[in-house]
């Protein structure tokens, strides 16, 4: 839970960032005492990263004051077909023998 961890940051004077798990936006944030934990992180935090819009939207309505620190990163990663690639001949000159 890597608002919770961040806890421990704050105050420090290091520099941080958060980066939110859907725990800390669909259960955490329901908690008066953890959602005060993590509006108090927010506050500190140089920035935060969510995984989805829809995730930032339900931060940024949580806390307010940080919604311009609350950034997008999608967690997927893109990948092009190719069709010369070849996984016997590529799993052999790996030394992974016969399949």
């Amino acid at each position: 839970m890597s608002v919770i961890f961040a806890f421990l940051w704050a105050g420090s004077g290091i520099p941080f960032g958060i980066i939110f798990g859907g725990t800390d936006i669909n259960e955490d944030a329901k908690c008066e005492e953890k959602s005060r934990v993590m509006g108090a992180v927010l506050d500190e935090a140089r920035f935060a990263v969510s995984f989805t819009e829809a995730m930032k939207e339900t931060a940024a309505a949580n806390w307010p004051r940080s919604r311009n620190k609350i950034h997008v990163q999608s967690q997927g990663i893109v990948t092009a077909h190719n069709l010369s690639f070849n996984w016997k001949k590529f799993l052999q000159s790996a030394g992974k023998g016969e399949f």
